[in-house]
């Protein structure tokens, strides 16, 4: 499996892992208004100059999520989308938490249901496997969403 690529889950909407973001071009990082991080990761540690930083969101697996830190980040990217701008979000793998995020923001922009968007994420994000927590975060956001 190759966690290089990116993957247009939606419109204006996109998917990577940090691998291919670390390595990624300035002329390729160009293209995109937002590359959102939720990595934690420093300043000087190559994510490109317009990415936002995981630390600013604190998005966070493996049994230490967080429901508000998962909001925040969803709000971002919706607000970012709302504006039309092209949003590449990434974790490191580009399989748990970026999946999630990308879905529930993709259920709010296009006002489709949570579980029709996971679906389609997924089927356009090779090796995506959000986990339960990911996957629940997805449907509250979803349902809260005013």
């Amino acid at each position: 499996m190759t966690f290089y690529g990116i993957d247009e889950v939606g419109d204006g909407l996109f998917v990577t892992s940090g691998f291919f973001v670390f390595d990624m071009s300035d002329e390729v990082a160009s293209e995109y208004d937002e590359i959102v991080s939720l990595m934690y990761v420093e300043d000087d540690s190559g994510v490109p100059d317009v990415s936002t930083t995981g630390s600013e969101f604190g998005i966070r697996d493996n049994g230490f999520h967080d429901e508000d830190a998962f909001q925040s980040v969803v709000e971002y990217v919706v607000d970012s989308l709302e504006c039309g701008d092209d949003v590449l979000v990434h974790c490191v793998m580009g399989m748990n938490r970026s999946v999630g995020v990308a879905s529930a923001a993709l259920a709010i922009h296009e006002g489709i249901s949570a579980d029709d968007a996971l679906d389609r994420v997924i089927s356009r994000r090779s090796g995506a496997c959000p986990v339960e927590e990911i996957v629940d975060s997805v449907e509250i956001v979803v349902s809260e969403w005013d």
